[in-house]
Formats: C-alpha cells, sequence, structure tokens
C-alpha cells in the first residue's frame, strides 16, 4: 500500500513540473526578474493574500525564465505555505535545489528537509483523500513513527557530518601552524649556523683533504669517516676489532664513540 502511494505522490509531482515546462520559454531573464513587471505584481498579489493570482503571475514569468532558482524558490514557498499545494512546492523546491548555484550545506540541508516535510504533507493528505489506501488500524508497524524515526537519523547523521567537517577544518589548522613553526625553526637553525667558510691556498686553490690513512711506520693512522664503527674499519683492513682497540688503548665503551675526524692506529698485518 505505502508504495502505491508513493508512487502515486511522485507521478504527481512529476505531472506538475511537466505543466511548468510545457509553456516554453520565449526569453531569459534569469538574474533580473526582480525587476519585471510580472514579477512586480505576483508579489503584491501574494501580500493582498491573492494567492491564486500570484501563482498564475509566477508562472506566466518562469514561463520565459524557466531555469530561475529565485522563481522556483518563491514559487515553493507559495505552493506550500498559501495554496497547500505540496507537490508543486515538493518540484520546485528540488528544481531550487538543482539550479541554485554555490549552495551551502547547511542551505541545501535546509531544501532537503523542506522537501521532506512536505512529501510527509502530501502523502498524509492522499490517504486523507483515499482512505482505502490508508494502513489498518491494527497494523504492525506504524508508518507515521517510521517516518518520524528516518528523518531522526537524518538529522543525527547530518549533525554528525558537520562535527566531521569542524574536526578536519581544526586539524588541517593545527598542521598549517606546525609546518610553519617547522619552517621557521629550520630557518633559525641555518641562521645560526652558517656553512663553514672554504679554505684556499695563497694561489686561490682549494687545499686536498686529509688523507683517510697514513703509514706512520709501525701501524696505520686512520682518520674516521662518517658511518665508521670500529667493526666496519677492522673488516676494511683485515684486522680485528680486538688487536684496534689494544692498539690504541680503547674500552668497550670508548670505542662505540669514536667520532668522525678522530685518528685510530691500525695494526699492519
Amino acid at each position: 500500500m505505502l508504495k502505491k502511494m508513493i508512487r502515486t505522490v511522485l507521478m504527481s509531482t512529476v505531472a506538475s513540473g511537466a505543466l511548468v515546462f510545457a509553456a516554453g520559454c520565449s526569453d531569459d531573464i534569469e538574474g533580473n526578474e526582480q525587476n519585471h513587471p510580472l514579477y512586480i505584481q505576483a508579489k503584491q498579489a501574494r501580500e493582498a493574500a491573492k494567492y491564486e493570482e500570484s501563482a498564475e503571475k509566477y508562472y506566466e514569468l518562469l514561463a520565459k525564465s524557466p531555469k530561475s532558482p529565485r522563481l522556483h524558490y518563491e514559487l515553493a514557498q507559495l505552493c506550500g505555505d498559501n495554496l497547500y499545494d505540496y507537490h508543486r512546492a515538493i518540484y520546485h523546491y528540488a528544481r531550487y535545489k538543482d539550479l541554485a548555484k554555490s549552495l551551502s550545506v547547511e542551505d541545501r540541508n535546509a531544501i532537503l528537509a523542506y522537501i521532506a516535510n512536505y512529501k510527509r504533507k502530501a502523502a498524509e493528505e492522499f490517504l486523507k483523500n483515499n482512505p482505502q489506501f490508508a494502513p489498518k488500524q491494527n497494523a504492525a508497524v506504524d508508518q507515521t513513527a517510521i517516518i518520524a524515526e528516518k528523518e531522526r537519523e537524518i538529522a543525527q547523521l547530518r549533525d554528525e557530518n558537520q562535527a566531521k567537517h569542524n574536526q578536519y577544518l581544526e586539524l588541517n589548522r593545527m598542521y598549517s601552524e606546525a609546518r610553519k613553526k617547522l619552517v621557521e625553526y629550520a630557518e633559525r637553525r641555518v641562521n645560526a649556523n652558517p656553512a663553514p667558510a672554504v679554505i684556499r691556498n695563497d694561489n686561490g686553490t682549494t687545499p686536498a683533504p686529509a688523507p683517510v690513512l697514513v703509514d706512520s711506520g709501525d701501524y696505520l693512522t686512520y682518520t674516521v669517516q662518517a658511518g665508521d664503527y670500529p667493526g666496519k674499519i677492522a673488516t676494511k683492513y683485515g684486522v680485528s676489532v680486538k688487536k684496534i682497540m689494544e692498539l690504541n688503548g680503547l674500552t668497550e665503551e670508548a670505542a662505540k664513540r669514536i667520532k668522525v675526524g678522530q685518528t685510530l692506529k691500525i695494526p699492519k698485518k
């Protein structure tokens, strides 16, 4: 029964839309409707509570500019609030939602709420005029309660979505601030530690780097490089770590703390 009811309501809504578009459009006045004589007459008629006359003027103007968001919105209000023509109110709110540019999330949700409200009213009116389709008094499921529950769920989801959006904005702000501070910190480090001056010979040439390994007679003298550790040095020169430690008088802890530029004695094979 409910499916038949909804199908009837939707067919009525589509029929209402077809009546509007059947008139066609002779000229497009979108964006300047409020200055058109028909618009002024429609507003005056509505203020005078002549709602049928107001709707007639609006539809004449809509035939000239069928894609006007303003006209669809005001017709939706007139049909829903004054003429109680819920099918046309649903149609015009839907057209306004589709045609209006840059609608905020809040405004779009408000339009969807209007549409849902008029769909419910249209269904109630249909059941009132067609009692044969109304659910039996002893029906196990209360359709009105189901609709109300679904509307509550939609409102809850809308609130959760807004909360997630606000959370995203806050995280984005925090990220921007952290990135700004990181850049400032890096700039301070660069300014506080300028690159060392290049040492040059008297003739302007750059001196050759100190040799990594020097033959010192009974042993080799090795200058520790970046990434070096005792095991790596021992493997490189084919000697044991123990012999390097003994020759240099290093304890295990000292061997772990060798630094770049430090010299070590390497026993010859």
